[in-house]
């Protein structure tokens, strides 16, 4: 009851925090039976959350096992298919307790169960993949042994977030192909460490495939370069988005070329104090301001009947968190859960005031003041980004918009990758 209340909440939640949520090829989740998604960790809780939402089926995580200890707490998390699990510095009693949590994730792959494993360990946002630890493929391996499964499919699952924080951000969503642990199990029978070892390996490999992934010191200038191919591109389909992202990244060795260009480029928007996505705003048709003017009162309104809530959870997400990829989950789940608190009360004080009928009224008036509010927001944001560009004295503003075009040329000729048409 409580896991599908949550997954709507959040589905709303995420879906006013990010500007586009992309997904593709999640139809090779099968419908039934047992299955294992492996996926990148980039974003702490948001990634679980996340594949909530867009999964058809219900799945079971494990979350650390530290968040478990409150009697109430624990009963929560569980109804929402949460299952604790423990590091191996907490020493002997939390190995012993995960003893039962791997008990847990064997019987739910038994019971044909979605179960979802970050086998990287921790979470984190650059981009680079982590090694694979062994323990979600130990338990796979077991589930099989000792349930005779005639087949458990492991889907490898990419996540990537445009921004770890920013509001409006794009986050995509690629499932690969499966692969069947069943499969393993003549190695399983008489190598079991090499059997665990080799289905690591292939799922490491397949989830590198659906990732942004580069080296350390090929990360800044990958990290620029993509930023500016994303404010370039727009919003494109979610096979396209993927494709473009992913030839940028298979070309990240070759963009060190790059460097001394974009290196000038930024020095030449930091003169002006302007971000990359501002000037690309200032070459595409001026935004009317009439539009803002026109639409201020319901806005006001919205935002009079829903900013408590939402200032509220941006004051905790800035006090409490101080990890980057804690930070969006902490933010939007604290105002998920106080703008339903804020719904709830407005309907206890409307029924004691005004009756039902009434009262239904003014959650209705109420929430679609709130939706308002929320896209002149995000309107307004890509407005002002514009006219702060257009500001600029024409012959500095026209310099900035031909470095750039030769940048993104430049760009174009590493990559290999097409530009979008009207560019």
């Amino acid at each position: 009851m409580i896991y599908p209340l949550v997954k709507r909440l959040m589905k709303r939640a995420m879906g006013a925090f990010y500007q586009r949520i992309l997904h593709h090829n999640l139809d090779l989740v099968p419908s039934r039976g047992p299955v294992l998604l492996v996926a990148n960790h980039p974003s702490s809780l948001m990634d679980a959350a996340l594949l909530g939402i867009l999964m058809k089926r219900p799945i079971h995580f494990f979350a650390r096992g530290d968040i478990f200890v409150n009697p109430i707490v624990n009963r929560i998390l569980k109804s929402l298919h949460m299952h604790p699990v423990h590091h191996h510095e907490g020493g002997r009693s939390t190995l012993n307790k995960n003893d039962e949590s791997i008990e847990i994730a064997i019987n739910l792959l038994a019971k044909g169960e979605v179960v979802l494993f970050f086998p990287e360990g921790v979470s984190h946002v650059d981009y680079f993949l982590r090694p694979f630890r062994k323990g979600a493929f130990r338990i796979a391996m077991q589930a099989v042994s000792r349930h005779q499964l005639p087949s458990l499919p492991i889907i490898p699952i990419g996540i990537n977030y445009s921004h770890p924080t920013r509001l409006f951000s794009t986050v995509w969503v690629q499932a690969g192909h499966p692969i069947d642990a069943a499969a393993y199990t003549g190695i399983y029978a008489s190598q079991p460490a090499s059997a665990i070892k080799q289905l690591t390996e292939a799922s490491y490999a397949a989830v590198r495939q659906l990732v942004l992934h580069t080296q350390p010191e090929e990360a800044k200038g990958f990290a620029e370069t993509l930023h500016l191919v994303r404010n370039e591109m727009g919003l494109l389909p979610a096979a396209a988005q993927i494709e473009t992202e992913k030839t940028v990244e298979q070309q990240s060795p070759g963009l060190n070329v790059l460097q001394t260009e974009l290196d000038a480029y930024h020095q030449s928007l930091q003169s002006t104090r302007l971000s990359d996505h501002a000037l690309a705003l200032a070459s595409h048709q001026q935004l009317p301001t009439s539009t803002l003017w026109l639409g201020l009162p319901s806005a006001v309104l919205g935002w009079l009947l829903h900013g408590l809530p939402l200032l509220t959870a941006r004051a905790i997400a800035d006090k409490k968190v101080y990890r980057v990829d804690f930070y969006t989950w902490v933010l939007v789940a604290a105002a998920a859960l106080l703008s339903l608190v804020w719904y709830l009360l407005i309907f206890l004080v409307g029924i004691a005031l005004v009756g039902i009928k009434t009262t239904g009224i003014i959650l209705l008036i109420t929430w679609i003041c709130g939706w308002y509010s929320w896209q002149y927001y995000r309107y307004y944001t890509l407005w002002r980004e514009q006219r702060r560009a257009l500001k600029v004295n024409s012959p500095l503003l026209a310099s900035l918009k031909e470095q750039r075009k030769a940048l993104m040329e430049r760009i174009y000729q590493v990559t290999g990758i097409q530009k979008k048409s009207g560019h």
